[in-house]
């Protein structure tokens, strides 16, 4: 590795740092507070859950450092409170902090949103279906999507199965939009 002037000890801080992040994320997923916003509107969840694994990587993060601090740099933990003062690197750990909330972020989003959708239709989404083979494309069909939710939450199943309703009419509609056009052969 000194032939490349690469440094090992980068790496291990890298991986290390990874680790922490798993940690306290597999940590913050065991609390069950954790899903009091999944009936809210989406966006409640997503900064709810980035909040709680920011913070939980946070403190992790400080408690990393206090061991780091008292074990294997020798110094006593009563210390640890003047060298955060004194000696520590409050920008660079603030920095490092706020990439991890923008990835906590990122993440989040995507994981709501692919339990919102469901894992086969994320993967049909990102792989499979091309915009050609959709009659409706990517934002039209969720849209009609989120006209079916709220049409469900609107009225009771009997309304559907009912022929003559408002609400059987409607539900048609909106399956013959989602519908696929028929091939031509």
């Amino acid at each position: 590795m000194a032939d490349y002037a690469v440094a090992v000890s980068n790496f291990m801080l890298a991986t290390v740092a990874a680790l922490v992040v798993g940690k306290a994320v597999i940590t913050a997923n065991a609390m069950a507070f954790l899903k009091i916003f999944d009936r809210a509107p989406l966006i409640q969840p997503i900064l709810f859950k980035t909040a709680i694994y920011w913070v939980a990587t946070f403190i992790t993060r400080l408690v990393e450092r206090f061991m780091h601090f008292s074990v294997v740099d020798g110094n006593r933990p009563a210390d640890f409170g003047t060298y955060l003062i004194s000696g520590f690197s409050w920008q660079r750990f603030s920095a490092i902090s706020l990439w991890i909330l923008m990835l906590f972020l990122i993440y989040v989003t995507a994981s709501e949103l692919s339990q919102l959708l469901g894992p086969a239709e994320m993967r049909r989404l990102l792989f499979t279906y091309r915009p050609s083979e959709l009659q409706l494309n990517r934002r039209q069909r969720a849209r009609e999507l989120m006209r079916l939710n709220r049409l469900a939450d609107e009225h009771h199943v009997d309304e559907f199965r009912d022929a003559g309703s408002a609400a059987h009419h409607q539900l048609v509609q909106i399956v013959e939009r989602l519908a696929r056009a028929p091939k031509q052969g």
